[in-house]
């Protein structure tokens, strides 16, 4: 693997630390943030003492996103997981936006909307390209972790919504921030960029 695509593979693990980390962090630092009654964004709104952090790590995070991208599209195998790459662009580029339109602007409730349907579609895609190239289990894996994701959504809105609105949005967030921490890595240990 060339340097630049090492770095490009790198960007994916501190953009997905930098999200993870940066929205867990900002939920000690609250004090009025709690998850069953509040959403993640509620901590991005001005005025509020996580803005910075809360926003800041979005936008951050989702910019990161743009080169790891490369970095997937260099490791692509076919064209269903150029496709793939595609809809990660839109992903992390509606996160970015979930930090820039934070609450209460126009515009951030479709921003979140994107990305978590987004990162739906972008492990489907993907999942579904990697099973095609002949990576079978890690297609497999793959396309389960969407299905986790739209699992999640769907206990939450038939058990306990509207409460608990944060845990299922973190849980979205831990579903594709660990597929790209984990595949970053994988990238950064793999001397063939073919064989993501």
């Amino acid at each position: 693997m060339t340097d630049g695509r090492r770095i490009a593979a790198a960007t994916g693990l501190v953009s997905a630390a930098v999200a993870l980390g940066g929205i867990l962090v900002a939920t000690l630092v609250s004090s009025s943030f709690t998850w069953t009654a509040a959403a993640l964004s509620d901590m991005g709104r001005p005025g509020r003492a996580t803005y910075w952090l809360f926003n800041g790590a979005l936008v951050a995070a989702g910019a990161l996103g743009f080169p790891f991208a490369y970095a997937l599209l260099t490791a692509a195998g076919n064209a269903v997981q150029r496709v793939g790459v595609g809809l990660f662009v839109v992903t992390v580029a509606a996160m970015a936006m979930v930090g820039v339109l934070h609450l209460p602007r126009d515009g951030h409730g479709l921003a979140a909307v994107t990305h978590y349907v987004g990162a739906t579609l972008f492990l489907w895609v993907w999942g579904t390209g990697e099973a095609l190239a002949g990576r079978v289990r890690r297609g497999l894996a793959t396309v389960w972790l969407a299905n986790v994701h739209v699992l999640v959504w769907t206990l939450w809105a038939g058990l306990v919504a509207p409460e608990w609105f944060a845990v299922a949005e973190y849980a979205g967030a831990l579903v594709f921030g660990g597929w790209v921490l984990f595949t970053a890595r994988r990238l950064l240990d793999d001397r063939q960029p073919s064989a993501a």
